[in-house]
């Protein structure tokens, strides 16, 4: 029959929805996931050799420390340097790496040259992550308004559905049931009846009313 290939087409519609907004949530989380990773893996670890570097020049100061802090001063150059990931840094590093044994020798006239190369190198990784965060935002609302429209046309589809199952379905049976019923309490002159109906149903209700036409024959040929 059409109306039942018709209801089982409407909540297979509904039920793949249904499955598409889960997915799309799903896809919605693991894309912001690896984006705020992404933001920790690219940029902290610039963001902390900077830190070092300016604690090694300020410490500098201290009388016959400056080789422990030239080591350190180095090693967070070198971790800067093996973590390259946005424009601009090989530039400022090259500038780091041309400045700082002056700036750690006694005659430290280079200091603060050395710091606004550093701070260029730091407001590079910084700007990287705001602009990683508003990309991971994005993703979020993107994520937030498709599954509001997927839940949207979920909506409106089951309104569609119901309304589908009410008029083709539902009162269908609804009218049959108040038939039988009359014809019980021997109105029997009440018949299937409705507009605009299913081929399906209007075959149904025809069939019905024959039935009752020709039992309502028999009866009164008999009496």
């Amino acid at each position: 029959m059409k109306t039942s290939t018709s209801v089982r087409a409407g909540l297979w519609i509904l039920i793949v929805l249904n499955l598409l907004m889960a997915f799309g949530s799903i896809w919605v989380l693991m894309r912001m996931s690896p984006a705020i990773e992404h933001i920790i893996a690219r940029n902290e670890k610039s963001l902390h050799a900077c830190r070092i570097m300016l604690a090694s020049i300020a410490r500098n100061s201290v009388k016959n420390s400056n080789e422990i802090h030239l080591k350190e001063f180095e090693k967070a150059l070198n971790d800067a340097k093996n973590n390259i990931t946005e424009p601009g840094e090989s530039e400022e590093l090259k500038n780091i790496e041309e400045n700082y044994k002056i700036t750690f020798s006694e005659k430290s006239i280079n200091r603060e040259k050395l710091v606004n190369h550093i701070s260029k190198l730091s407001e590079i990784n910084r700007q990287a992550m705001i602009d990683a965060d508003l990309k991971a935002k994005q993703y979020g609302y993107a994520g937030a308004w498709s599954i509001v429209f997927m839940a949207a046309l979920i909506y409106f589809s089951g309104l569609i559905f119901r309304r589908s199952i009410n008029k083709n379905l539902l009162e269908p049976i609804d009218e049959i049931h108040k038939v039988i019923i009359a014809n019980l309490k021997n109105e029997k002159m009440r018949r299937c009846s409705g507009n605009n109906l299913p081929k399906d149903i209007d075959r149904i209700f025809t069939d019905i009313n024959k039935y009752l036409d020709k039992n309502q024959s028999d009866k009164t040929f008999f009496e």
